[in-house]
């Protein structure tokens, strides 16, 4: 039987590290005695590893990673505010909470409506169509979860009746950081194999692959660099391979042990790996998005000051 023990790190994988532990032998006790002790209590250690499917490997803690600020929405931000004084106010429905208020550019370049009905508000124009839907004691009328606040597209994504997926994509620039803080972390460490950055660079940072999503996972998921595996026998004996393929068919071809005596186990000794692509953040919000975010506060509040003009110049009674 094989089993394999090359499993991720909390950055990358890499190989076994540590001086050996091996148990002093007593006073009086035979040499065979204490080898046989110290066989039993490895041995107990890798069932123990088998058992829990983790590597028998050093754990570092958790990568700290540095946000990544939001440029996009600063430039949907400040896209937006150039043309917002040049918007014209049309009201082509008001009823209760069932509303359309449309913002027209007067230089008929762009347009903004809100459509609201209980619980629900649509924002769209020229920069797409958004749906939210939100039920709360304080959200029949959806202008209230507008009203007043700081546009915060992250967390409005949540609210979209499509999901937040169908306000994403992929961003290239995240990807790569997230390729580079990985490969200089395990420089840092003192566990990569010479040559690391520059082979990441090579054969993935430049890569034309990048450009589209899921070629990009894939290139960064096959990825690896320096890689050995030792193929361990529980008969005691070993051998060392540069490929996991060999190493996985050395009980087969060249050991060729048979019976519960030879029960064998392959690790990665060395090399690197990126672990656990498929969890990386890899994705922003799209532009359009968070323009029309932006757009929406405004809206509520050029809406709520009309209404204030309107209801001062009739003595405070509704139209």
């Amino acid at each position: 039987m094989t089993t394999a023990e090359h499993g991720p790190q909390s950055s990358a994988q890499h190989p076994e590290a540590g001086p050996s532990t091996e148990p002093q032998r007593l006073s009086g006790e035979s040499p065979e005695s204490h080898h046989e002790a110290a066989s039993t209590a490895a041995l107990t250690a890798e069932e123990g590893a088998a058992c829990l499917g983790q590597p028998e490997e050093l754990r570092k803690p958790p990568r700290q990673t540095t946000p990544i600020p939001d440029i996009d929405e600063a430039r949907a931000a400040a896209h937006f505010a150039d043309g917002a004084s040049t918007h014209k106010l049309t009201v082509h429905r008001e009823n209760g909470v069932f509303r359309h208020l449309e913002f027209t550019d007067l230089s008929g370049m762009s347009q903004i409506s809100l459509i609201t009905w209980p619980y629900n508000l649509l924002v769209t124009g020229s920069h797409g169509s958004y749906h939210f839907e939100r039920f709360g004691p304080d959200t029949e009328d959806m202008l209230n979860w507008i009203r007043g606040s700081r546009p915060n597209p992250n967390s409005w994504a949540g609210k979209l009746v499509n999901g937040r997926q169908s306000v994403e994509e992929y961003d290239r620039t995240r990807l790569e950081r997230e390729i580079r803080d990985r490969a200089a972390e395990a420089v840092q460490d003192g566990w990569a194999p010479v040559g690391l950055e520059a082979e990441v660079r090579e054969e993935i940072l430049d890569s034309h692959w990048m450009d589209d999503e899921q070629s990009a996972l894939r290139l960064v998921s096959e990825f690896e660099f320096g890689m050995n595996y030792r193929s361990e026998c529980s008969c005691g004996k070993s051998a060392d391979h540069d490929s996991y393929s060999s190493a996985d068919c050395w009980n087969l071809l060249t050991h060729k042990g048979k019976g519960d005596g030879h029960n064998v186990r392959i690790r990665q000794t060395e090399g690197f790996a990126f672990d656990d692509v498929a969890e990386w953040n890899i994705r922003k919000l799209d532009y359009h998005f968070l323009y029309q975010c932006h757009a929406a506060v405004w809206a509520v509040a050029q809406y709520d000051a009309a209404r204030a003009t309107e209801l001062s110049a009739t003595g405070g009674a509704a139209s």
